[in-house]
């Protein structure tokens, strides 16, 4: 008989835990909290992302997981989860926009020739770099079908004068994939000539060629809050030309 009280009383307390969390459950659910999950996104980060459940947070980050290749080698990881979270502030349109035009966004360890899809470019000397004896060995970022960014290397003066480094190559790959050389285009070059030099006074390298100048500001848009401000206060209508992009 006690054995059988035994059981019983072990049946009771399983059945009522069981109560308890179905209750629960729909208590929560009731008061509008929402549920959360743990996703993991470029598992050699050793990163854990948690978000809101929905559809375009959840595309957004296995978007991100395709677009982006690290190092097979030793690597700075946190270095690396700053340039993501950076990358990760452009629209998903936008990203998705890039994975389907076949583009790849390499966070590497080396300057760009490093970098298979760009070992033909040792020796040569990258435009608006004449006269200062660098190559294109000496660049640690490149845009194209093959972003690269070295890791680590991206705030100016790490070798290059963008604002960002992963943003602003990316830009470029963002310009001529997804809105096939929208800097190219009238509309866009109009508004280039009208503010150019109030965001960049005479540099030639913003002054001379538009696609420069759009993946700059385009940088500045999702670097940060005051980047942004910036923008918005001395190239209006640039800033008004990138926001609508998002849509």
């Amino acid at each position: 008989m006690n054995n059988k009280k035994k059981v019983f009383k072990r049946i009771f307390i399983v059945v009522s835990m069981v109560s308890i969390f179905f209750f629960a459950t729909i208590l929560t659910e009731a008061s509008g909290i929402k549920s959360e999950q743990t996703i993991y996104v470029n598992k050699d980060i050793d990163k854990e992302v948690t978000k809101d459940f929905s559809t375009e947070s959840n595309d957004k980050l296995i978007v991100m997981d395709k677009l982006i290749v690290l190092p097979e080698e030793k690597y700075d990881k946190l270095e690396a989860k700053k340039m993501i979270d950076r990358l990760k502030k452009i629209p998903y349109p936008i990203l998705e926009e890039l994975l389907e035009s076949d583009v790849k966004i390499i966070l590497s360890n080396t300057n760009i020739t490093g970098v298979h899809e760009y070992t033909h470019l040792k020796g040569v000397t990258p435009r608006g770099w004449e006269n200062t004896g660098k190559t294109w060995d000496d660049v640690p970022g490149a845009g194209g079908k093959a972003v690269v960014a070295r890791i680590g290397y991206s705030d100016p003066g790490e070798a290059h004068g963008a604002i960002n480094l992963e943003l602003h190559e990316t830009a470029h790959a963002i310009d001529a994939y997804v809105f096939h050389n929208i800097s190219s285009s009238e509309n866009y070059k109009n508004i280039w000539n009208q503010e150019v030099y109030n965001l960049f006074g005479n540099d030639p390298y913003f002054v001379n060629y538009p696609e420069e100048y759009f993946a700059e500001t385009f940088a500045m848009y999702y670097l940060d809050e005051e980047q942004k401000q910036i923008l918005k206060e001395r190239a209006p209508l640039t800033y008004e030309f990138i926001k609508n992009l998002q849509s």
